[in-house]
Order: C-alpha cells, then sequence, then structure tokens
C-alpha cells in the first residue's frame, strides 16, 4: 500500500511540472528564420521556457510571429534582429561584437537586456519596450524612428 501510495504521490506531483529547455541555434534550416525548428538543435521552436543560445557568426530573424524565450544568450559576432513581439522573462545578452536591431512589435515580460554590444531601434515602425530593464554599456541608438514607447 505505501508503494502505491508512493507512486501516486509521484505522479500528482510531476503534473504540471515544466522543466526548461535549451535551445542552441544550428542554422541548419538554411535560412535566419526563428519560427524554422530546423534550426534549433532541439528540433522545436524555442518556448517560454527555454534558454536560447545563439553562437558566433549567425544571423538570426524574428518576423513571422511573437517570439518567446526565458532567456537568450547571443555568443560571439552574432547579427539578431526583432521585428516582431519578443518576451522574456530573464535576461537577452548582448556580448561586445554582437548587435540587435530592433525594427518593430512589442519588447517585453520583466526581463533584462544586458548590453555590451550594439543595440539599435531603426525604422519608422510603432516599437514598444515594455516592463524591461536596459544596463547599457555600450551602444544603445535610435535611427530612423518617429514611434517608440518605453
Amino acid at each position: 500500500m505505501k508503494l502505491i501510495t508512493l507512486i501516486y504521490l509521484l505522479f500528482v506531483g510531476s503534473i504540471g511540472f515544466v522543466q526548461a529547455q535549451s535551445h542552441f541555434w544550428t542554422g541548419n534550416g538554411g535560412d535566419d528564420n526563428w519560427f524554422n525548428s530546423a534550426n534549433w538543435d532541439a528540433g522545436t521552436v524555442p518556448d517560454a521556457s527555454s534558454t536560447v543560445f545563439i553562437q558566433d557568426g549567425f544571423n538570426v530573424l524574428i518576423s513571422d510571429a511573437a517570439a518567446f524565450a526565458q532567456a537568450i544568450e547571443l555568443e560571439g559576432a552574432v547579427h539578431f534582429t526583432i521585428s516582431n513581439d519578443l518576451t522574456f522573462s530573464g535576461e537577452l545578452v548582448v556580448p561586445q561584437i554582437s548587435s540587435v536591431f530592433f525594427t518593430s512589435g512589442v519588447i517585453s515580460g520583466g526581463g533584462t537586456i544586458q548590453n555590451d554590444g550594439l543595440f539599435k531601434l531603426q525604422s519608422f515602425d510603432m516599437k514598444e519596450i515594455s516592463n524591461i530593464t536596459i544596463n547599457n554599456n555600450d551602444e544603445f541608438l535610435v535611427e530612423l524612428c518617429n514611434q517608440i514607447q518605453v
């Protein structure tokens, strides 16, 4: 009886348990599309519980739909373009030789942008940064913008 009770408690206790998954960008999908699952080592697109790593030398584009992650770490020289909504609750780490181009959409989720590289707000499309902390240690540029909400 104790064994059955223990198994039951383990089963009930594990319902709803979500384990964060790491997603490493491989670029094997042949394009720069965040939503192409073939570009990720896990074979799936990151979700709100994912820790994302994008290695040196890649270009990555969020444009097809809203993207989610727990945290995003750019490693080395990465060109990361945000042209739709991005929600994250951890950190978006931009190292010294990486660049982020925010052209439209909303960046939100309660996270922190740790910018040691280039973070550029660019284009005439509406851009909003909501409930995000920005720690800027390098370049934060606003260019060709007429609608920004912070």
